[in-house]
């Protein structure tokens, strides 16, 4: 199994386990604490996403994916952002909000950034 794969497999995994949160009743969440807390959350779990896509991305072999990496990366995390606030249509006192998928793209374009910033401080050396 190809290193890409791998990393798709992990993608697929991860966008599970973010499913199975989202499918949790908007009564049984917890309470962050902190204001705009969930979208911290959310752009946490969505850098990490977007990181992983990268990976697999960079790795596929593909020269236009592997030049593009960080765009297609973050227009993969954000098209699953607004999937998963669609599926919240159906979880019980869940709702989609639009500000779930712009912290889901801030997070994908910061761990992208911050990928970009490390492979630049490598070609400097």
């Amino acid at each position: 199994m190809s290193i890409s794969t791998k990393y798709w497999f992990l993608a697929l995994i991860y966008m599970g386990l973010l499913f199975i949160a989202s499918s949790i009743p908007g009564d049984t969440l917890p309470e962050t604490g902190i204001f705009w807390g969930d979208k911290f959350i959310h752009a946490v779990e969505y850098g990490l996403l977007s990181w992983i896509f990268g990976k697999a991305l960079r790795t596929s072999g593909n020269k236009v994916f592997i030049n593009q990496a960080a765009v297609f990366s973050v227009m993969l995390t954000i098209l699953y952002g607004i999937s998963d606030e669609i599926h919240q249509i159906f979880v019980p006192l869940r709702f989609p909000d639009v500000y779930d998928v712009v912290a889901d793209g801030i997070g994908g374009i910061l761990a992208q950034g911050i990928f970009l910033m490390k492979q630049k401080d490598k070609e400097d050396i």
